[in-house]
């Protein structure tokens, strides 16, 4: 799906190059930047990495590692998220759920052997990103607290500070072009 987008603003790049003048061209090239970024840190970027002993959220502007023993709760409500044992919460923006009446399109069949309860939530459907990793989100924190463990990974934030830097370098030059009638 982003490489849809970024073919498509890249068609109205040559468009405006073929049909304008060369000013133009160079503040939707910035736009097309700009726009084309937006893509990356809202569709590509977001994921998740989920092991024995914790799991990493890659979101747009964060990494977060943690471990299985910080988890207190996995639930999945407009997404997936973590609550923690110090209350905190961490949004996994990879897996979204669907919309409120997704769940009365789930068959019996689908949920045959998953341990959920006889009422799920539409976030918690098997065929959905957000039923997917908070099934196994819960079933590897089963797993971690059932064998007694406390090694899991330590937890730890890091901020990419370039891509904010990045947009923010980008909608000053998209202003400054704008500005100067460029």
């Amino acid at each position: 799906m982003a490489y849809i987008s970024y073919l498509l603003v890249l068609g109205f790049n040559l468009q405006t190059l073929l049909a304008s003048s060369w000013r133009a061209s160079i503040t939707t090239w910035a736009w097309s930047i700009l726009i084309a970024t937006g893509i990356y840190l809202l569709l590509q970027k977001p994921s998740v990495e989920i092991f024995d002993e914790g799991l990493r959220v890659h979101n747009p502007f964060t990494t977060i590692t943690l471990g299985w023993q910080d988890v207190d709760v996995v639930e999945a409500k407009y997404s997936a998220f973590l609550q923690l044992n110090s209350g905190k919460k961490i949004t996994i923006w990879s897996a979204q759920a669907p919309g409120r009446y997704h769940s009365r399109s789930v068959h019996s069949s689908e949920v045959k052997g998953l341990n959920l309860t006889s009422i799920i939530r539409p976030g918690e459907s098997p065929r959905t990103d957000s039923g997917v990793v908070t099934y196994l989100c819960r079933t590897r924190l089963k797993s971690f607290r059932d064998a007694g463990r406390n090694d899991g990974l330590q937890y730890s934030v890091h901020r990419n500070k370039s891509l904010i830097t990045l947009g923010i370098l980008q909608v000053i030059l998209i202003s400054a072009l704008n500005i100067f009638h460029i």
